[in-house]
């Protein structure tokens, strides 16, 4: 894949990384937030849809099977919350400064909601690059909301410079990247011995982005 690929911020931005959403580039592991390197002055994006109607060619529903364990997450069942590490705090009272974590909680189903489609959208990358034949630079995934409702982001980019001039565009057309996009992720997926499963639709969006 290649490595000069990415990831932009979509959804979620008051949460932790555990339980926020981003835009990410096929064939990167793992979800990150904003790279500093992309400097995006404007976004036009176009023809949205959940579920698409043009005629398929794969199944329209994927699956994916999820299990979280991270030494920064707790399940408090007292109040049925996840805990997690929000923030650090730094201590400057000793000689040498330390840096003590600060924590918040985000009811379960909540999080679950979130986990859910940050699994779904890894899915749909991997569904996307054997389905493209690795044709896949240019298509981004992440996660989104529409209308109140977490959803699997597919996102087709092309890049233009501050004059206008195109830096880049994805290698297959978004008819074709919609054709092949599934509609739905089935997740199933188990964290501290509780497991939820989650439809998670997904979308397609068309995008031109303008650097600044």
């Amino acid at each position: 894949m290649n490595g000069s690929r990415r990831r932009l911020l979509a959804a979620s931005a008051g949460l932790v990384a555990s339980v926020s959403g981003c835009l990410s580039s096929l064939g990167d592991g793992g979800l990150e937030g904003v790279d500093s390197s992309d400097d995006v002055s404007e976004a036009e994006t176009t023809e949205s849809r959940t579920p698409t109607t043009t005629s398929r060619e794969y199944a329209d529903t994927v699956e994916v099977t999820t299990t979280i364990r991270r030494d920064d997450l707790e399940y408090v069942e007292s109040n049925d919350t996840v805990r997690y590490v929000a923030g650090w705090q730094t201590n400057h009272s000793g000689e040498t400064p330390t840096r003590q974590p600060v924590y918040s909680t985000v009811p379960f189903e909540r999080w679950v909601e979130t986990e859910c489609a940050s699994a779904a959208a890894e899915r749909v990358g991997e569904v996307l690059a054997e389905r493209l034949d690795g044709n896949d630079d240019g298509i981004a995934t992440g996660v989104t909301t529409e209308t109140g409702e977490k959803t699997a982001l597919v996102e087709h980019q092309t890049r233009l410079d501050p004059e206008g001039d195109l830096i880049s565009k994805p290698s297959v057309s978004y008819r074709r990247v919609k054709r092949v996009a599934p509609e739905t992720v089935v997740v199933e997926l188990t964290f501290a011995g509780r497991t939820r499963t989650c439809g998670v639709p997904v979308t397609t969006r068309e995008a031109t982005i303008r650097q600044a």
